[in-house]
Parts: structure tokens; sequence; C-alpha cells
């Protein structure tokens, strides 16, 4: 639904982990620029391209948009996503209880509201806009945690104007998913 209403070129997937959402949408887009700070995960998304022999992928190794700059990302038909650190650092006593031990800490846990690396991707994402080094995305998806997504929501329409902000349920019924459009691209 995103999508296909307004035909951006680029998918900038942020945290890709092993590259599955990027890769999922792969063919809808010119190009997919997936980006990862984890050496490991960086050789699970090489080896997943190989195997689904995709070539239309840029892997690029960077904390966030760090890397990102007009060389990488030269237009204004582009859309972000990212499914970021979210779970608050108090959960992790409760690790051993849900039996999260199959991803690293760093991969699940983002200081004490759970929103220290969705805040560390707006301030990186406003300063490279706001500084002309790269054109804001068409359309920003973030996967949140349900406990602080109005409140990541909020901190979004904070930082950037001329965008309508809209909050989505996942099949659980939970609110989780943040999708903020231009407001440009609105029907």
């Amino acid at each position: 639904e995103f999508i296909s209403l307004n035909k951006p070129t680029h998918l900038v997937d942020l945290g890709a982990g092993s590259g599955i959402i990027g890769l999922s949408l792969v063919s809808l887009f010119e190009n997919v620029i997936l980006v990862e700070n984890s050496v490991a995960a960086m050789k699970i998304i090489k080896k997943n391209c190989s195997a689904l022999k995709i070539k239309n992928v840029d892997l690029v190794n960077s904390d966030w948009l760090d890397r990102i700059d007009k060389k990488l990302l030269s237009v204004d038909s582009w859309i972000l996503i990212s499914n970021p650190p979210y779970v608050p650092a108090l959960d992790k006593k409760m690790k051993q209880e849900f039996k999260v031990t199959y991803e690293p800490e760093e991969a699940i846990y983002s200081g004490l509201e759970g929103l220290d690396d969705f805040n560390t991707i707006l301030e990186q994402l406003h300063q490279k806009v706001s500084q002309n080094m790269i054109l804001p995305p068409q359309i920003a998806i973030f996967e949140l945690d349900p406990r602080n997504i109005n409140q990541g929501e909020k901190l979004y329409n904070q930082k950037f104007e001329g965008y309508e902000t809209k909050i989505y349920k996942d099949p659980g019924g939970f609110d989780r998913l943040l999708v903020c459009k231009q407001l440009t691209m609105v029907n």
C-alpha cells in the first residue's frame, strides 16, 4: 500500500540484519541500499543476495545513516525503512523468561525508553537533510515497540515538517508500525 502509491525508485533499509525486509522488496525498486553495522550480519546479507541472485543491492557498513550521502543516494524518490532495536533496557531482566537468546543484545535493546537508536536515526536524517547531503525520504517506515511508538511519532513530527504520520497495528493487534508520508505524496 505505501509503496505502490508513489513509485519511489530507491529503498534504504537501516539496520538490515539478514536483509530479509529489503531483499523481499527488491523487485519493487531500481536499487535497494542495505545498511548494517554488524560485520557478521553483512556476511549473511551477502550470502542471501548470492543465493537469491540479487544484483540491484548496495551493501553499506555504517552506523545508521553515517555513511549515506548523495554519492549513494542521489535521488529524490526513496523510502526509508527501519526495524531498529526498540526494547527498553529494563526488559533485559525478562530475557531468560522469554528465552530471547538467539539475537545479540545490541539488536534488541535501545536505552531506557527503547528509543535511543530511533533518536539517532532521526538526528542523522535531520542533519543530512538540513545540510543538503540527501533529500528527505518520500516515506519513512519504522517498526517500534507498542509502549514507545506514540513517543516515536511525536519525535518524528518534532523533527520533520510536511509529513502525515500514522500508526498501524501488527497481526497481534498491537501498535507497531509508524508510517510517515510526505504531505505532497498523500492522496
